[in-house]
């Protein structure tokens, strides 16, 4: 037994040591929190290894040594990536990553085909590793040790696919890929498009540069207001209160100069409103919180709104009526604290339009927030989203049996695809689908 070494370092030269000498010997060794234990067995062969706490920022690739592992924990460390040579440990079937800075993952663990429980949840993951997919295991959203099978995956910023995909699981993933891979000109020879555009000819696989920009806040705020300076239109000083959503599109440009399209949600601020957010509302867009400087006393209110719904994604504060009460303010320290995902706090008038491009800018600088906006996007899939907006312009609603009709159509047939790709829309606010 040896008992809390005096620093990680002497931990980590002790284990590297142990590792090249020793571990062959011992049947299963646990190192948790600053303390080493094993237990000795006839055979002379580990099979178990856990590493718990121990701050290990890189894993020595001597660990591929260890052929009989059949369970490896690393949890609670600090490591950043894996050595290829973990994929000699073929007999593995409980591995436990999580709790670590990975932000890939070597190919190599493709080969691991006995495992039946990977743990990476709460890691830096922005791409799902394809090399996963080979171990014919489910994928679960979700972080718990109690779950005995699967790849456990929460807490992990993805990107490629977006969370939204991973959410649904394996074959989401796989049918994400698998539409990205397709070569578009192929698309372009077998597909029949619903619709006769002379700019289909050039879909290729790109960002997908569109998000959700939701107007939350009472009903007196000024939200529809705002929207129609956004947009450039004029101030009406008798503009009616919203009974239900307003929804526009804002056309800015990012950093690159690509063009970003924000489709606008201004929604009523009555109380019996609030209701139907859990509907609309979604994470991984931007909010605009609008209150009113002569009367506001809810804006905790509507963060905490923004946080059950919205999750971690960005606000932007818009005190709007300054022209009424212009030493109206917030304590701003206090609420960025309580509210980290909050970017900026803008003063407007909608009446005299003072702030106004001072907010516009504000916005356009908060793009790279969203992280959505650089996430590719299938060909066929713009497609499809192209040809539903080009629908939306003459109707509102239309019948799943149809959208099964312009996927078809667009070269989208399985119907597991059809089913990732109608959930990702609606999760992304460019259609509202009910299951």
């Amino acid at each position: 037994m040896f008992n809390f070494f005096k620093s990680k370092l002497e931990l980590i030269k002790q284990l590297e040591q142990t590792i090249g000498k020793k571990l062959t010997k011992l049947d299963e060794i646990e190192i948790g929190w600053g303390s080493v234990g094993y237990v000795l067995n006839e055979h002379n062969q580990i099979t178990k290894l856990g590493l718990y706490g121990c701050g290990l920022k890189e894993f020595p690739p001597e660990i591929g040594n260890l052929q009989n592992l059949i369970s490896l924990g690393l949890s609670y460390n600090q490591l950043s990536s894996l050595p290829p040579e973990i994929g000699n440990l073929q007999h593995l079937t409980e591995l436990d990553l999580s709790y670590n800075q990975l932000s890939s993952l070597p190919l190599e663990i493709g080969n691991l085909q006995h495992l039946t429980e990977l743990h990476l949840y709460n890691n830096q993951l922005n791409q799902f590793p394809k090399a996963l997919l080979d171990l014919n295991l489910e994928v679960k959203w979700l972080s718990d040790w109690f779950i005995e099978k699967g790849i456990l995956v929460k807490d992990n910023p993805f990107q490629t696919p977006p969370v939204e995909i991973v959410e649904q699981g394996r074959q989401a993933i796989i049918d994400y890929y698998s539409a990205l891979e397709e070569q578009p000109d192929r698309l372009l020879n077998e597909s029949k498009f619903i619709y006769n555009r002379p700019e289909s000819k050039h879909i290729h696989n790109s960002p997908l540069n569109e998000s959700k920009l939701i107007f939350i806040g009472n009903g007196t705020a000024g939200k529809t207001s705002l929207m129609k300076r956004l947009l450039g239109l004029d101030f009406d000083p008798g503009e009616p209160q919203t009974h239900g959503i307003n929804i526009n599109t804002l056309n800015l440009k990012d950093n690159n100069n690509n063009e970003i399209k924000l489709h606008c949600w201004d929604f009523g601020g009555q109380y019996i409103m609030h209701a139907t957010h859990q509907f609309f509302l979604s994470k991984r867009c931007l909010y605009l919180v609008v209150i009113d400087s002569r009367s506001e006393d809810k804006v905790d209110y509507w963060l905490k709104h923004v946080r059950s719904f919205g999750k971690n994604s960005p606000v932007i504060i818009v005190i709007n009526k300054i022209d009424e009460n212009p030493h109206f303010d917030l304590q701003k320290s206090k609420i960025k604290q309580d509210y980290p995902n909050i970017k900026h706090i803008n003063r407007i008038s909608c009446s005299t339009k003072k702030g106004i491009s001072e907010l516009k800018n504000t916005i356009q600088n908060t793009l790279p927030d969203i992280e959505l906006l650089n996430t590719p996007f299938p060909a066929k899939w713009f497609q499809v989203k192209t040809a539903i907006a080009e629908q939306a312009k003459k109707t509102n609603f239309t019948s799943f049996e149809h959208y099964v009709d312009i996927c078809q159509a667009n070269g989208i047939s399985k119907e597991t695809e059809q089913n990732t790709l109608i959930n990702f829309l609606h999760d992304l606010g460019l259609i509202n689908h009910f299951q």
